[in-house]
C-alpha cells in the first residue's frame, strides 16, 4: 500500500493562492490532488475588491468566483465547519470536511496533521489565510510541491506521511 504524503501551507492572499495554483499545474501536479480551503467571507472580500460590484448573494455566487479563479482544481464545495464557520473547500479534501461533525483542526489531526499545528491552522483561517493541500504519492512530488509552496510565499509549510521527513518552514 502506498503512503500518501500530503504537504500543506498557509496562504495570506488570493494572489498568492493563485500563483501557487499555476505552479502546480505547470509542474505536472495532478488537480485532482490539490486542495484548498478559505473562508467564505474572503471569496466575498475578493469578489468586491476584484470587480468593484456588489458582494455576492449566495454560496452559489461564491462557488462561481472560486471556480473562475480556480477552475483547474475538482470539486467545490460551501460548507460551514464547527469553530471556523462558512468555508468554500476545493478538491479531493471536500469529503474530508463535509461530515461538520468534528471541527477543523480534529479534521486535520485525522489527516495526520500534529494536534498543534491544526490549531494553528484553524486560527490562520480564522484570520482570512487560505490553506492549500497537496496529496502526493512520491518523496519526489512531495518535494515539488513543497518548493513551489516556498517559491509562492506560503507560511508554515509542514507535510505528513511516513516517507518523508516532516520539517516545517514559515516565509517571512
Amino acid at each position: 500500500m502506498a503512503t500518501i504524503i500530503r504537504v500543506f501551507g498557509i496562504y495570506q492572499s488570493r494572489s498568492a493562492v493563485e500563483a501557487a495554483v499555476r505552479g502546480f499545474k505547470d509542474a505536472g501536479l495532478p488537480s485532482s490532488e490539490i486542495s484548498l480551503v478559505m473562508p467564505e467571507t474572503r471569496a466575498f472580500q475578493e469578489m468586491i475588491t476584484k470587480n468593484d460590484t456588489k458582494a455576492p448573494q449566495s454560496a452559489t455566487d461564491v462557488r462561481s468566483v472560486v471556480e473562475g479563479a480556480l477552475g483547474w482544481l475538482t470539486g467545490v464545495g460551501a460548507l460551514t465547519l464547527p469553530r471556523l464557520g462558512p468555508v468554500i473547500v476545493a478538491g479531493p479534501l471536500v469529503p474530508a470536511f463535509a461530515g461538520g461533525q468534528s471541527d477543523f483542526s480534529e479534521s486535520l489531526s485525522a489527516l495526520g496533521v500534529p494536534e498543534i499545528q491544526a490549531s494553528g491552522y484553524q486560527q490562520r483561517l480564522r484570520g482570512g489565510g487560505a490553506l492549500a493541500v497537496i496529496q502526493c504519492q512520491t518523496v519526489e512530488q512531495s518535494q515539488q510541491a513543497r518548493e513551489i509552496m516556498e517559491i509562492t510565499c506560503a507560511e508554515e509549510i509542514t507535510s505528513t506521511g511516513n516517507s518523508f521527513s516532516e520539517r516545517t518552514s514559515s516565509a517571512a
